[in-house]
């Protein structure tokens, strides 16, 4: 039998948080979750990860720099800065349908576009900022009036 292992979550913002929720609510058993304070976080999203992280006995690393462990599954969701030396075992959650919105705030920019699907793209990343090989794609149709809280 084979050894499971580590999960880390580097997850910013709202939607690192609501990662995280998902899938603990799922069962996934994370060992590690990676964060950072941003400015201007209404939502307080780097305290309740770090809630998040104190109730359930999942260790908690605040760092904009983390070290990738390549023996186990990283996954990255929110996160502003490029990373040096990520291995294969690193997943990006893009909430777009990539190759459309690049970049930052990409639901917002479907939302304000008027896209009538938005999803989300899971994919191996590269150095490039949103690039690499496409693992999953997921849309999701949406109807108006939405709120971006509602859509991510």
């Amino acid at each position: 039998m084979s050894e499971r292992k580590p999960i880390v979550v580097c997850g910013v913002g709202l939607k690192g948080v609501t990662f995280v929720d998902g899938i603990l609510q799922r069962g996934a058993a994370i060992d590690s979750i990676v964060s950072y304070p941003q400015r201007d976080d209404a939502e307080r999203s780097f305290d309740r990860l770090r809630d998040i992280a104190a109730r359930a006995s999942i260790s908690f690393q605040e760092t904009r720099h983390p070290a990738l462990a390549p023996e186990g599954l990283t996954f990255l969701i929110g996160w502003q800065y490029l990373l040096a030396d990520v291995p294969p075992s690193t997943v990006v959650m893009h909430d777009s349908l990539l190759p459309r919105y690049r970049g930052f705030a990409p639901t917002a920019t479907a939302l304000i576009k008027g896209e009538r699907e938005i999803g989300v793209t899971a994919f191996v990343p590269t150095g490039t900022v949103d690039e690499g090989p496409i693992i999953a794609r997921r849309a999701i149709p949406i109807t108006y009036p939405m709120k971006i809280r509602t859509a991510l």
